[in-house]
């Protein structure tokens, strides 16, 4: 309902440009509002959820729609001052040490994400989304250099810091040690029973709802694509990331279709979010990277990744109408 109400409300996309401000205060007021006494919900260490009553939403979810529309406005409207290089080093042109301001803006806010809230996969996607909406609005491959460097050094700094990340480095890195899976609170203990389950599932599966995926914590939700692992194997596991593929690629053909450079921004941004998204969560499961606690788009259970993800593909869809239409014809009879 709400995707069909946003075709027919939003027929023009670039009128999201006119309110970019705006946007940029509703979604850093939605990243920041589970810090809110009473409403704000902390599980397992994170504080990501409001508590409306009838339940609980993840604004995290939302607040990366709004943000993406922050973003691909201010992006295009700054891109020739950013795509400016300053010094070459090891063949990398550098940007100017007075172009670092937005990333640097950028980098704190999701640093102070991932201090207040204990959330590294929502501070992870915001800072990524920017840095590769910059790279898209640039052309500069140095930038992407600065933010991985940035969010790494921050990263490392909080996982000393802090023991929610820090455990979840540990569990990581030494998921198979007795200590690792013994303990209680921030232990390897879903990691290696979701690794039991993919092994279990081998080439085919043991069938669509047959098999024990139960045994995993959050099997429904963090760990669905375990899950499915489990009943379909690695044949109906390619075939799950062979469908995400498709809307990604999908995605960055819009992108490149649409003359529109905040459409080609905001196309790029989104289709990066959703596969960012993807890559976090089959990373965590496989032991790639750390556990990030993200959803998987449009299977793990929680309303709130549902409906975002139904709306960022609908965005989608929008600028996908707009790019494919056919250019009108300024030729004049003669």
């Amino acid at each position: 309902v709400l995707a069909t109400a946003l075709v027919i409300v939003l027929r023009d996309y670039r009128t999201l440009r006119r309110f970019s401000y705006v946007c940029m205060v509703i979604g850093l007021a939605l990243l920041l509002s589970p810090m809110l006494p009473v409403v704000g919900v902390e599980t397992l260490g994170a504080r990501i959820w409001l508590n409306i009553g009838v339940g609980t939403i993840q604004p995290g979810e939302f607040a990366k729609l709004f943000l993406a529309f922050f973003f691909a406005a201010y992006l295009f409207d700054h891109r020739d001052q950013l795509a400016v290089g300053g010094k070459k080093v090891l063949g990398l042109q550098l940007p100017r040490i007075k172009d670092l301001g937005p990333i640097i803006i950028v980098w704190i806010v999701s640093m102070g994400v991932l201090v207040l809230e204990h959330d590294l996969g929502t501070s992870l996607m915001f800072f990524a989304m920017f840095v590769a909406m910059l790279y898209v609005a640039t052309g500069r491959k140095s930038w992407i250099l600065i933010g991985v460097l940035a969010f790494a050094v921050g990263a490392v700094i909080a996982s000393a810091m802090f023991p929610h990340v820090g455990s979840r480095v540990d569990a990581w890195l030494h998921p198979f040690s007795n200590e690792q899976f013994t303990k209680e609170v921030g232990g390897s203990y879903q990691i290696v029973t979701g690794i039991f389950g993919l092994a279990s599932g081998g080439l085919l599966g043991t069938g669509l709802g047959q098999g024990h995926p139960a045994i995993t914590p959050f099997s429904w939700s963090d760990y669905i694509y375990a899950s499915l692992g489990e009943e379909l194997g690695l044949v109906g596991l390619l075939a799950v990331l062979m469908v995400y593929l498709i809307i990604i690629a999908s995605g960055f053909i819009t992108a490149m279709k649409i003359r529109d450079g905040f459409g080609k921004l905001l196309a790029s941004g989104l289709a990066f979010t959703m596969g960012f998204q993807v890559f976090t969560v089959v990373g965590g499961i496989t032991l790639v990277i750390p556990l990030t606690g993200m959803t998987m788009p449009y299977m793990a259970a929680g309303g709130s990744s549902l409906i975002a993800n139904f709306m960022l593909s609908t965005l989608l869809l929008i600028i996908s109408n707009a790019a494919n239409k056919p250019e009108p014809d300024t030729t004049s009879e003669t």
